[in-house]
C-alpha cells in the first residue's frame, strides 16, 4: 500500500511558569537615619517609599548594649512612622521563619545582633521571591556595632544581592540622592551622621563618591510550573503513538 503523508497537528501547549517576582534588598549604612522621624520630611518620605503600595511591615526586634539611646529607639521610631501612614506593624522576635514573613510587604532588620542562619536565609529568599522588600540597617565601624555589620555583610552575600557592606566611619550630616536612585522620590537628601558605605547594587544616597544607601533586585528565575508538565508529556506521547500507527508497511 503506498505511503501517504500525514499532516499531524498537535494541540498547542502553553507552558505556565511558577509564580515568582523579583524582590528588593536595601542596605543602609547608618542606623541613625531614623533619628529625625517624623520631623524630617525627606527621611520620612524615604521610608514611606520603601513600603511603596504595601501595607504590612515587619520589624526585627534586637537587643544591643545601651550605649546609645538613639540606636535603641530605632524600632520605636520606625514603628511610629509606619503606623502614622496607616501601615500595620509587626515586631518579630526570635528566629525568622517563612510563616513570620508571610503577608509582609516590607521587612526591616535594624542592627541585627546575630548572623542569619541557613533556615533564616531561606525564609528571606522566599519572601523576596514573592516580591517583598528586605532592609538591613547597620552603622559605623565602632567595635560595638561590628556584630550587626558582620551579620549584614554576610546576609547580603547569602541572598545573592551583589552588594558588599564596608564598615567604616563616614562622618557627614547630609547624604544626597544618587542619579539612579529608586527610593529617593521627593527625598533628595537625608540625614546621615556617621556610618558605613555599600558597594555594588544601585546607589540610593551618596556621601561624596561613596554610596551609603544602596539597593539590589533579587529573585529566582521562573521555571515551568507543575501544571504544564502533564500537558506537555501528553502531547508528546500522543504524537509518538500516532507516528507509530501511520508508519508505512514494508
Amino acid at each position: 500500500m503506498p505511503f501517504r503523508s500525514l499532516s499531524l497537528a498537535l494541540p498547542f501547549v502553553v507552558l505556565t511558569t511558577a509564580a515568582a517576582q523579583a524582590g528588593t534588598v536595601v542596605a543602609i549604612g547608618d542606623n541613625n537615619m531614623t533619628d529625625n522621624l517624623p520631623t524630617d520630611a525627606a527621611t520620612s518620605q524615604f521610608f514611606t517609599n520603601l513600603l511603596g503600595d504595601g501595607t504590612n511591615v515587619g520589624l526585627l526586634a534586637y537587643d544591643i548594649p545601651n550605649y546609645d539611646a538613639s540606636i535603641d529607639n530605632t524600632d520605636d521610631e520606625l514603628a511610629t512612622h509606619f503606623k502614622s501612614i496607616g501601615a500595620s506593624v509587626t515586631s518579630i522576635d526570635g528566629a525568622l521563619t517563612s510563616s513570620l514573613l508571610d503577608g509582609l510587604d516590607l521587612f526591616i532588620a535594624a542592627m541585627p545582633d546575630d548572623i542569619f542562619d541557613a533556615t533564616e536565609v531561606d525564609a528571606l529568599g522566599s519572601f523576596l521571591d514573592m516580591g517583598g522588600t528586605a532592609v538591613f540597617m547597620g552603622d559605623n565601624a565602632f567595635n560595638g556595632f561590628m556584630p550587626a555589620n558582620m551579620a549584614i555583610y554576610q546576609v547580603l552575600q547569602d541572598l545573592g544581592s551583589g552588594m558588599r557592606y564596608n564598615a567604616m566611619g563616614i562622618g557627614i550630616n547630609v547624604a544626597n540622592a544618587a542619579p539612579d536612585a529608586t527610593f529617593a522620590d521627593q527625598a533628595p537628601a537625608v540625614r546621615f551622621v556617621s556610618g558605613s558605605s555599600i558597594t555594588g547594587g544601585t546607589a540610593e544616597y551618596r556621601v561624596s563618591n561613596l554610596a551609603v544607601v544602596a539597593s539590589a533586585s533579587v529573585g529566582i528565575t521562573p521555571v515551568p510550573g507543575p501544571a504544564s508538565l502533564p500537558l506537555l508529556a501528553t502531547a508528546c506521547l500522543a504524537g509518538w503513538a500516532l507516528r507509530r500507527r501511520t508508519k508505512p508497511r514494508a
